[in-house]
């Protein structure tokens, strides 16, 4: 129902999103766009995109001032709602993606969404030649106990203070 209010609407949203395995997001999507009647044409997308989202010439810079630049993953789907192979898939393609921009090996992976993982989820990382994942779990890494595919790290919400931030860090 997305009479419930804009805050409550996106967060049931993104809860099917973040929560359905084998969601088809393009239907999903063009559901969506017909209930509440509003479309988005090729033109604005991709205006949109260009002013929001980073390209391959961005990411380029980054790395050549001498910032370390991870995989996230190709398509940004929270891994757990794929199956193995396509977790498989989708990892790889990312790394060699960012392989041929960065010229550079990639072994690094910051998961989407951040939940920590196991089973077929982290052998198929390991799989798609990563040799650390970090998660948004908060906690301290231990030497005897540590995971280097279940690596915390600090997020940071949107809405959130910079003071907050810098609190964590």
């Amino acid at each position: 129902d997305l009479r419930m209010g804009t805050e409550n609407a996106r967060r049931a949203l993104l809860h099917i999103v973040k929560r359905h395995a084998h969601l088809d997001l393009d239907r999903f999507f063009d559901a969506l766009a017909d209930a509440t009647n509003v479309h988005l044409d090729p033109v604005e997308e991709r205006k949109i995109a260009r002013n929001t989202m980073m390209n391959f010439r961005d990411v380029r810079a980054l790395h050549d001032a001498g910032m370390a630049v991870a995989s996230h993953s190709h398509s940004h789907r929270v891994l757990a709602t794929l199956s193995p192979d396509e977790v498989l898939f989708d990892l790889r393609k990312s790394r060699m993606i960012l392989q041929d921009i960065l010229g550079t090996d990639v072994r690094v992976l910051g998961y989407p969404v951040g939940h920590p993982v196991d089973g077929a989820i982290r052998k198929a990382a390991v799989l798609a030649g990563f040799d650390l994942g970090f998660t948004n779990a908060t906690g301290l890494c231990k030497a005897k106990t540590l995971d280097v595919m279940n690596i915390p790290r600090v997020a940071i919400g949107q809405d959130e203070p910079t003071e907050i931030y810098k609190w964590r860090m």
